[in-house]
């Protein structure tokens, strides 16, 4: 895993997993053999969780915020999808 400060600037909820554009501000911190994530922006998926009341519009507008995500070296293979259909990286939850 790895904990950021980004941005959430869109995403699209049309399927799930809903899958957001992120700008990554800077990294605070990695966990051990986690791969690096480089500033700037990056496609990923959101975990599902984290779609409550607010919903994925109240996320594109919240500002920069404090997230972590897990690569997805650190998941089970979830089968055969090409990289463009699968981001390597999942935000596990987000933070103030």
């Amino acid at each position: 895993t790895a904990r950021l400060r980004a941005e959430i600037v869109e995403c699209d909820a049309s399927a799930e997993p809903v899958r957001c554009q992120v700008r990554v501000i800077t990294v605070l911190a990695y966990g051990s053999s986690t791969p690096p994530i480089n500033s700037g922006e990056h496609a990923v998926r959101l975990a599902s969780s984290l779609l409550d009341e607010r919903g994925v519009s109240a996320l594109e507008a919240s500002g920069p915020r404090t997230v972590v995500a897990r690569h997805a070296g650190d998941q089970p293979d979830l089968g055969q999808q090409s990289g463009d259909e699968r981001p390597e990286w999942t935000i596990q939850s987000i933070r103030p």
